[in-house]
């Protein structure tokens, strides 16, 4: 090497402290990683306590209790509404006398069910299985603390290397980096977490299904009871006399029977449901400890899934960026070397970008301020003449073109604008980029990075990664890598890349700013000035006469900036790139694909086509 290549590699040798500093990052981060999967192996179990909830061997049929009660009681509520609101049909007073002392009675237990139990938003028998849960919880994070022998878990040391030159570079750098977090934990997973689980969890389970601790269980199951001898007291002391009566009027019965269906449905609900429960909770009590069976392999298997998906997170990217970053900053001013190689071959071409890029941008810029002085030619006529068309029967059809023209005027130059901002900030990106490396390039950098360790072994002794070692490595392979010349192609595909986005905004910028408001100056030429040019005003007829003018002034407009029409005519077959289909329909004297009827036109300019013609075409 010789001349400014040596000047540059000369540079690269003395980063052995910023490779220090990355490697005790990355050391530390390795430590705080360990910590969080020993949390990480909390939560899962944590998890597996909580589905307990849902499935033990109650099988929520203690709190279906609470339900019931609550059942009873919205029955209750129901019950009265229906006799304040059907009250007045009833005719009997001894009728009247048994429904207010039912009414009484359901009143009263309301009142008790609230004063006593009140309504919760959370279900209090589970809320009490959740309490005995999370006891559980603390039970087995000090279990886990006693077990833990922090001595056995020790770094790996290759963890740090692979993390800098290996993990950070591979698609898969956060399961490659987890799995070696893992590999640490290995033994105490499979010694230690599932046999403490299934000893909490037993223990857990059985103080769930024991009944005589549930006493939120018991209070509910009591209150059933209670309400469930009511209902029975009701159905024979005051439902079935009350039945016996005849009733007077239709109104009467339809309210009576309306009632009495809600009470007896509570009371067959409960009656079913009491008989069911009794059963269930007997067989429950029998085997409260008992415990499920938990498969050992499954259970390690899904600890490892959860420490995955706890590292495998914004937390753990981030500490991937930052790797990257660090470890950029180490090797940047080898990168400028190969760079400076780079910019001397793409410097000419990026170059003619930019000429063309802003020698369009002035003819678009041109292009504009045609288009606007075309369409002021109408408006400062307009703004002339306006008052004299007052009187004139035309007069809405020339204030709304008119209108429609300033209108027009005040969008393409707020749309210019943005077109300015567009455009100068593609350039400068194209500026701003030209001198740095695209991913593609940095992705070939740190793959050679990678190799070095080939390199180094070769010609260095050392069993240690030397910084100093890796920068002359470095170094050496990326001038002379027979590959390198390649990516001097590839450079410039990225600059034409850039080009292509560049582009697209001229073409956007013609389509929607310049094309499409020519459009619909034609479309007020086809809809609106047709009408006036039968009128014999002479007022009327200036204005048809600048109009058609303005029209001149654009279609030399679209000639002097090589812009052609696309005109389709009847009967000419349907072309993809040049025609766009807005309605498909049969018809005589057409073949398939045969254009029925031209809607508007389109435009292409150097051949590009910017705008398709709409057609009717046959199907």
């Amino acid at each position: 090497m010789s001349g400014k290549y040596s000047e540059i590699a000369n540079r690269h040798f003395k980063i052995n402290e910023e490779y220090k500093s990355l490697t005790n990052f990355v050391s530390a981060f390795i430590s705080k990683a360990n910590t969080k999967t020993f949390n990480s192996i909390n939560i899962f179990v944590n998890n597996k306590l909580l589905e307990l909830k849902d499935n033990n061997l109650l099988k929520n049929k203690d709190e279906e209790i609470y339900l019931y009660c609550n059942y009873l009681n919205d029955s209750f509520k129901k019950f009265i509404n229906l006799y304040n609101k059907n009250k007045r049909f009833i005719i009997s007073d001894k009728k009247i006398e048994i429904l207010d002392g039912l009414k009484l009675i359901l009143s009263n237990q309301i009142n008790q069910y609230f004063e006593i139990y009140n309504e919760k938003e959370i279900n209090p028998i589970l809320e009490e299985k959740l309490k005995i849960i999370r006891a559980s919880m603390g039970i087995f994070e000090r279990k886990q603390i006693r077990s833990l022998d922090n001595n056995t878990i020790v770094l790996n040391k290759d963890i740090t290397k692979d993390v800098i030159f290996n993990f950070s570079k591979q698609p898969d750098q956060d399961a490659l980096f987890v799995t070696a977090i893992v590999e640490n934990f290995t033994d105490f997973i499979e010694n230690n977490v599932c046999t403490n689980y299934l000893l909490t969890k037993a223990d857990c389970l059985a103080n769930i299904n024991d009944l005589e601790r549930r006493k939120i269980t018991t209070k509910y199951l009591e209150l059933m009871k209670q309400e469930y001898e009511i209902l029975s007291s009701i159905i024979k002391v005051q439902v079935i006399p009350l039945e016996k009566i005849s009733s007077e009027t239709n109104e009467e019965k339809i309210s009576i029977d309306k009632m009495l269906s809600v009470i007896r449905e509570a009371y067959q609900f409960i009656s079913r449901k009491f008989d069911e429960l009794s059963i269930f909770l007997i067989e429950a009590e029998k085997n409260s400890r008992l415990t499920e069976e938990e498969n050992k392999e499954a259970f390690d298997n899904e600890c490892i899934k959860s420490i995955y998906d706890s590292m495998n997170n914004l937390e753990m990217k981030f500490f991937f960026n930052i790797v990257k970053e660090k470890y950029n900053s180490i090797v940047k001013k080898i990168e400028d070397n190969i760079l400076y190689k780079i910019k001397l071959e793409t410097q000419d071409y990026s170059d003619n970008i930019l000429r063309e890029s802003r020698e369009k941008t002035k003819a678009y810029l041109r292009m504009t301020r045609d288009l606007i002085s075309a369409l002021n030619i109408y408006v400062n006529f307009n703004k002339a003449y306006a008052t004299k068309t007052d009187e004139l029967p035309a007069n809405d059809i020339l204030k709304g073109i008119s209108e429609t023209l300033e209108i027009k005027v005040e969008s393409i130059n707020e749309k210019c604008d943005e077109f300015i901002v567009q455009i100068n900030d593609s350039i400068e990106k194209l500026l701003k980029n030209d001198s740095s490396f695209s991913d593609k390039e940095k992705e070939y950098l740190n793959n050679l990075l990678m190799n070095i360790n080939e390199f180094k072994s070769e010609k260095f002794s050392s069993t240690e990664i030397e910084s100093e070692d890796i920068s002359n490595g470095f170094t050496l392979a990326a001038l002379n890598d027979s590959e390198f010349e390649s990516y001097i192609d590839k450079r410039v595909k990225a600059l034409e890349s850039k080009k292509d986005k560049i582009d697209k905004i001229f073409t956007l910028y013609l389509r929607d700013n310049i094309l499409s408001e020519i459009m619909t100056f034609e479309e007020i030429e086809h809809y609106s000035l047709s009408k006036l040019k039968e009128d014999e005003d002479e007022v009327v007829k200036k204005y048809v006469s600048i109009f058609e003018k303005t029209m001149n002034y654009l279609d030399n407009l679209l000639i002097k900036n090589n812009i052609e029409r696309i005109c389709p005519n009847t009967h000419d077959i349907f072309n993809p790139k040049e025609h766009e289909i807005l309605v498909a329909e049969k018809k005589d004297g057409f073949s398939k694909g045969e254009i029925i009827k031209p809607l508007n036109e389109g435009f292409k300019k150097d051949g590009l086509v910017i705008i398709r013609a709409n057609i009717v075409a046959a199907k």
